[in-house]
């Protein structure tokens, strides 16, 4: 897995609108939040509250990768917020998510 050192400010943005769609949109009910991300809600706020200071460390990075996984790939079915919150095509997130779980052979 890649860090997010090397992203552009525009893809750091969506990650940031991303984060935030995790942490406080309506996608994921707190009963399964956790079990679903790996980390707690009050986990992903503090990731987003400090972006993007300290963004390359690992744990960061698979808070990261893991609400863009999950985002990209729960069947929220939420056309309205995912506009409200994310405001990119899913394309330019999975396109994101590739970067950080792309090999580090390239």
């Amino acid at each position: 897995m890649r860090t997010i050192e090397g992203l552009s400010n525009e893809e750091l943005e969506l990650i940031r609108r991303c984060l935030d769609a995790v942490a406080n949109g309506p996608f994921f009910p707190d009963w399964e939040f956790r079990t679903l991300l790996g980390y707690s809600r009050d986990e992903v706020r503090e990731v987003l509250r400090r972006w993007p200071v300290d963004n390359n460390q690992a744990e960061v990075t698979a808070v990261v990768v893991s609400a863009l996984n999950n985002l990209t790939g729960y069947p929220h079915g939420d056309v309205d917020s995912w506009n409200r919150y994310v405001r990119a095509p899913e394309s330019a997130v999975l396109a994101i998510l590739r970067k950080l779980t792309a090999s580090r052979e390239s």
